[in-house]
């Protein structure tokens, strides 16, 4: 199998400082760092850094009889320090030379970060690679299992699966400077932990240029059969890569949704430039388990979970997409859980757990510019609207900029269609150092407008910063008050066009879906009178 290129994105400094600076082992740990690790150059001493995070209490041998144990008789370490350090010595040059691969036996106990491991597992790494031993070596052996046929083939395969480059796969995350490889890696480690813990093994996808055939459901809302909202992934493959097509369709009424209902208008900052969501661009995914997604500027780690579904009934499908006690929300809303009939073999379903690492900047031109908003037809730069909205020991909705609600929807008192809530609208002034003072304002609800009364909360910071694309100028803040904290955003203007837009970039968060694929859909479709839309590519 020959090398290949792997999909890669670049942390912007926006979304570096968004994932933070802890460098911590805990699962889906959001703060990821870059360093290498290497093993020692002693002639008889191995040492190394076992990883999840930082593992102590592993058990480290040459696993000479190759039963992914370590057994009496084989080389071993003194468990693991609290950085996962490891040292065997005492090795002999034919034990040196045997090609025998590395292993870390973990046993329950054992902690992570200090947080001990409820279920043992074993990760293993290759003969010539002792310096890490962690989930993604562990990933690489597991690809030479499933036939990659070398090991340069089974590095390719894994780094083209998780989008990161090969040498990434034999570095400790976990120390260094923080770097895009490094938060990918420190947020899959858990989920390739998890499985190992359940007695199941990641699966590598060793052909990422075969298409994956059908399609699945990420989204269906059904009212009836003249008013839904249908989305489907379509698989593919693109430059030797496999990509999923995002392909929706609707009625609203009886009459086709036009393509800005169905997938808006916002527009998301990439390395590429600002692109919008559509049905032809492919978007770089795996079919293998855990993998790694890049969409419109996002980057999703994923873990997935596939049940078969043959000979379940189409009730019990439509049951398990809308369980919200198990997904983030239902997956086929509004589907009758009364219909009939069975499913055909092949029919299944993936429960999708996703975290959303790397969030891009978007902006929704339907929003308005800042020119528009305030009705000032100079606010098209940022130096522009620095200077409009100067700190003043007056506040009013006019001398201060919109940063956002504190939360995301709201209920007037009695249930009136409309009322004020005090203190809801983060608001913000420029003043001189870069120093941005925070101030909170009543809000008009729904309309959505500052109703007054704003007062000072505090003082963060601004600053200039450049886009993805590296031309786009951004103007960030950081230091936000503590009253922000559940916002699921952060506000960053964005100067392009000939404008400034109210612009946005979301946290990282984590959704599980569950999403049937095409044999458990049809019969579904077939009853509620849908038709599915065909793959445009």
């Amino acid at each position: 199998m020959k090398s290949r290129n792997t999909p890669r994105t670049q942390l912007s400094p926006l979304s570096l400082a968004l994932l933070g600076g802890m460098c911590s082992g805990l699962a889906l740990s959001l703060a990821a760092c870059g360093g290498g690790g290497s093993s020692s150059p002693s002639a008889n001493s191995v040492s190394g850094v076992v990883l999840d995070g930082p593992i102590q209490g592993a058990t480290v041998c040459l696993d000479l009889n190759a039963n992914k144990q370590c057994d009496s008789g084989e080389p071993a370490s003194a468990p693991t320090d609290a950085q996962g350090n490891y040292t065997i010595a005492g090795l002999t040059a034919d034990q040196q030379n045997s090609g025998a691969e590395w292993i870390a036996v973990v046993p329950a106990g054992a902690t992570d970060g200090g947080t001990p491991f409820a279920t043992g597992f074993v990760l293993r790494a290759p003969a010539n690679k002792p310096g890490i031993i962690s989930p993604f070596t562990h990933m690489v052996q597991v690809a030479i299992d499933q036939g990659a046929g070398s090991q340069i083939a089974a590095e390719a395969a894994v780094a083209t699966q998780l989008a990161v480059g090969q040498a990434s796969l034999y570095t400790n995350y976990h120390a260094g400077s923080p770097s895009t490889d490094a938060a990918i890696l420190a947020a899959h480690a858990p989920n390739v932990v998890a499985l190992l813990q359940s007695g199941t093994q990641p699966t590598i996808d060793l052909d990422p240029g075969q298409a994956q055939t059908g399609y699945t459901v990420r989204y269906f809302g059904f009212a009836d059969a003249n008013n839904y909202r249908l989305r489907v992934f379509y698989g593919g493959a693109s430059n030797g890569h496999s990509v999923f097509y995002d392909v929706r369709s609707g009625l609203s009424y009886g009459s086709p949704m036009s393509a800005a209902s169905l997938y808006g208008t916002a527009q998301y900052l990439t390395s590429t430039g600002w692109v919008d969501l559509n049905a032809t661009t492919g978007n770089p995914t795996s079919k293998g388990n855990p993998s790694t997604t890049l969409s419109a500027g996002y980057v999703y780690i994923n873990l997935r979970q596939v049940t078969d579904l043959s000979g379940k009934s189409v009730a019990d499908a439509v049951a398990l997409a809308n369980d919200t006690t198990q997904n983030s929300f239902a997956t086929l809303p509004g589907v009758p859980g009364s219909l009939a009939g069975t499913l055909p073999n092949g029919a299944a379903a993936s429960t999708v757990r996703s975290l959303a690492l790397v969030n891009p900047v978007i902006y929704n031109p339907a929003d308005g510019s800042a020119a528009a908003g305030y009705s000032n037809p100079a606010l098209t730069t940022l130096d522009a609207v620095i200077a409009a909205f100067p700190a003043s020991a007056t506040l009013t909705s006019g001398n201060t900029l919109g940063m956002g609600n504190l939360q995301s929807t709201y209920t007037c008192p009695g249930g009136a269609a409309s009322c004020v809530i005090a203190q809801q609208r983060l608001r913000v002034q420029f003043d001189s150092g870069n120093t941005a003072r925070w101030m909170l304002c009543d809000l008009n609800w729904p309309s959505g407008s500052t109703a007054g009364n704003c007062l000072a909360i505090g003082s963060g910071s601004y600053a200039r910063a450049t886009g993805a694309d590296g031309q786009t100028p951004l103007l960030t803040f950081s230091g936000l008050p503590a009253q922000a904290d559940g916002m699921s955003f952060v506000r960053v203007f964005a100067e392009t066009g000939g404008q400034v837009w109210f612009g946005y970039q979301n946290k990282p968060s984590t959704t599980t879906t569950t999403r049937l694929n095409d044999v458990a859909f049809t019969p579904i479709a077939a009853q509620l009178g849908i038709t599915v839309p065909t793959n445009p590519n």
